[in-house]
């Protein structure tokens, strides 16, 4: 399956990626961070057209990978922000949290937005439908989209109460918001074993 298949072949290269940004990390002495972004992004980039986006060819198949490595990305840059946000909130002598916060919220609502976006269009395609319903596939996505719109109230308290709340409560919001998107991982990955809703479906 590793050679012959060609989601073999793309999950062979997503390994080598993963197992290069671990080797990065722990190599001696001081490191650039660009290195490591890079492996991070082309490892979540070789996600996008080894799911259900595999049943498209041609061109549609070309614009829904697109489409999903747009949402995948996003989708880890919040979550990777999210946990790296909760780690600072155990060092507040070394980082300031409240303005960590607010800078990353100046990314985050963009980021939402494509995730909302790209999500509702792999949705309408893979389905044939914005709102599917009626099989497991669709409970499923019913549950992924609920913890996402649970991360967004959070992420919406987090951004308003940056200034008030001090780091504690801050810390109690943030791993609420991380453990959504933890859910939401774990949907995902139920997802990926269950068949969509046949193209068309009433």
């Amino acid at each position: 399956m590793l050679f012959g298949t060609f989601f073999g072949k793309i999950w062979g290269v997503h390994l080598v990626l993963c197992l290069l940004q671990l080797v990065y990390w722990r190599l001696p002495g001081r490191r650039s961070h660009t290195p490591a972004l890079a492996l991070s992004t082309l490892a979540l980039a070789t996600m996008a057209p080894v799911g259900h986006v595999a049943m498209f060819t041609g061109i549609e198949g070309g614009l829904m990978v697109l489409n999903q490595m747009l949402h995948l990305l996003c989708a880890g840059a919040w979550l990777g922000g999210l946990f790296l946000l909760i780690w600072m909130s155990f060092k507040p002598q070394l980082v300031d949290l409240k303005d960590s916060m607010r800078q990353f919220s100046l990314i985050g609502v963009p980021l939402v937005g494509i995730i909302l976006i790209s999500g509702v269009i792999n949705t309408r395609l893979i389905t044939g439908q914005f709102l599917p319903s009626g099989s497991a596939f669709a409970t499923v996505l019913a549950f992924k989209a609920a913890a996402v719109l649970a991360m967004l109230g959070f992420a919406l308290y987090n951004r308003y109460q940056a200034r008030r709340v001090p780091p504690a409560g801050m810390r109690t919001a943030l791993i609420a918001e991380a453990l959504c998107g933890v859910f939401a991982l774990g949907a995902v990955a139920w997802l990926g074993t269950l068949a969509p809703v046949p193209m068309g479906a009433a």
